[in-house]
């Protein structure tokens, strides 16, 4: 019993250092932001962040890592309600929302900033092979329901959409954009003929 409290405290002031460390990056930036910033933020010393983190680069790698995990969630949770263009419509609604919260864009500009360090950059090319799977998965069930245009090649699809949803992601905007638009820009390069009722459905999602 001890070492699993032991081990639960120990997750709470890794979570802990990480959020200070979220925090700190988009009010700062990555590269002007301290350990010593990221220690006062989380209310711990110097040394406690050592131990969990040998140096700030380790804590956004983490961070980077963290959001990896929660987006294969989510592509999931999205693949098991549904597939095709409403799968795709519904991760938009998500993104927008995700990038309306009070940091997405902060921390957006940071992790830009720090793309020079091999492990960053390398994170971001790991969400969008993610981003572009979950595409290319959705694309091809939508040609299968003939809710997809088949007079482009699917290839071309599924880069187009990556594209401008990857770039949706990087630079979110102020104030944040409305989701309708995002939506109708891919509705028209999949599916020109779809009714807007599929939008409207996808718009009136409940949060989760």
């Amino acid at each position: 019993m001890p070492r699993s409290v032991d081990q639960d405290r120990s997750n709470r002031q890794r979570t802990r250092i990480l959020s200070a460390a979220y925090r700190r990056f988009a009010v700062s930036g990555y590269e002007r932001t301290t350990t010593a910033e990221i220690c006062r933020e989380a209310g711990i010393s110097s040394g406690t962040f050592f131990h969990y983190f040998p140096t700030k680069l380790d804590t956004l790698v983490m961070l980077l890592a963290a959001g990896d995990t929660s987006a294969a969630a989510h592509y999931e949770r999205i693949e098991q309600a549904h597939r095709g263009l409403p799968a795709i419509l519904d991760h938009v609604v998500e993104l927008e929302r995700e990038l309306a919260t009070e940091h997405a864009l902060g921390f957006a500009n940071a992790v830009s900033g720090a793309s020079h360090h091999p492990e960053v950059l390398a994170a971001q090319h790991e969400a969008v092979d993610r981003l572009r799977a979950f595409i290319a998965r959705q694309i091809d069930a939508g040609l299968v329901a003939h809710e997809i245009r088949d007079d482009v090649p699917p290839g071309l699809l599924v880069s187009g959409v990556t594209w401008m949803l990857e770039g949706a992601a990087r630079t979110p905007s102020t104030p944040p954009r409305d989701a309708v638009e995002l939506l109708a820009a891919i509705r028209s390069m999949l599916a020109p003929g779809l009714a807007q009722s599929t939008i409207e459905r996808a718009r009136r999602k409940p949060r989760h």
